[in-house]
């Protein structure tokens, strides 16, 4: 496959409560369209491809790759986003890449420098984190994901860092302690949303570097159990 600015990308963001799917030509974004109104995935994400298809009048045997964001996040989503990869890639003939949630996070605000650190709360109370930092024109890993109890984010953070991610829903005290450091600076809040725009530029990187997925043995990245209980007939699946 070639791996110059022609390969057609079609990223999808399933990892939070927002389903996000967007189609890029290499390094350059086509079109994106996003929801955010709860945890629709299964519902709407099928309809969002096809009206984004739809839209660009492409087919979808002019897809090259399919880039979804694997991981960490919620468990449900991310399962849901990577099964509808995996069908339309099975389907169609598609590479597969995927992309880790945080990295695509930490892509929001742009170029910056500074180390950029992406949070996502998990619903056991802790946090999943990384730092990344811009070497060149690439975003790489400068401390892997990780799961982080909510109390140690002010020690997590190195000097000079750029917080994104679910800012807004760290508990008081520790936001407070994060705000009191005058080296830490908090991204704009409508760049600390998860986005697929971010995972089509990830996955280009990825493809870029051969850095593709295995469609049989795919699996989302969760860093933490994945545990799924039938109750009264329904699974439910816990984070």
């Amino acid at each position: 496959m070639e791996t110059t600015g022609a390969v057609n990308i079609l990223a999808i963001e399933t990892a939070t409560q927002i389903c996000s799917v967007a189609v890029a030509a290499g390094e350059l974004l086509l079109a994106e369209e996003t929801l955010n109104i709860g945890r629709i995935h299964a519902e709407k994400l099928a309809a969002l491809v096809d009206q984004l298809l739809a839209e660009l009048g492409k087919r979808p045997d002019e897809i090259d790759v399919l880039a979804v964001s694997g991981g960490p996040g919620s468990f449900t989503g991310l399962r849901i986003g990577l099964a509808f990869a995996k069908g339309f890639a099975l389907a169609g003939g598609q590479r597969l890449i995927l992309v880790p949630t945080l990295m695509a996070l930490a892509l929001r605000p742009g170029i910056v420098r500074r180390p950029v650190c992406p949070v996502l709360r998990s619903r056991r109370g802790e946090l999943y984190a990384a730092v990344y930092e811009w070497r060149g024109s690439e975003l790489m890993t400068a401390v892997a994901e990780r799961v982080l109890p909510e109390e140690e984010l002010g020690l997590f953070l190195p000097r000079g860092a750029l917080l994104t991610g679910d800012v807004d829903s760290l508990p008081p005290e520790i936001r407070s302690q994060v705000e009191s450091r005058e080296d830490v600076e908090l991204a704009a809040p409508w760049l600390r949303t998860p986005s697929a725009a971010a995972v089509a530029q990830v996955g280009f990187w990825l493809c870029r570097r051969g850095e593709f997925a295995d469609l049989d043995t795919a699996e989302p990245r969760y860093l933490q159990e994945f545990v799924a209980r039938k109750l009264e007939g329904v699974e439910k699946h816990v984070q």
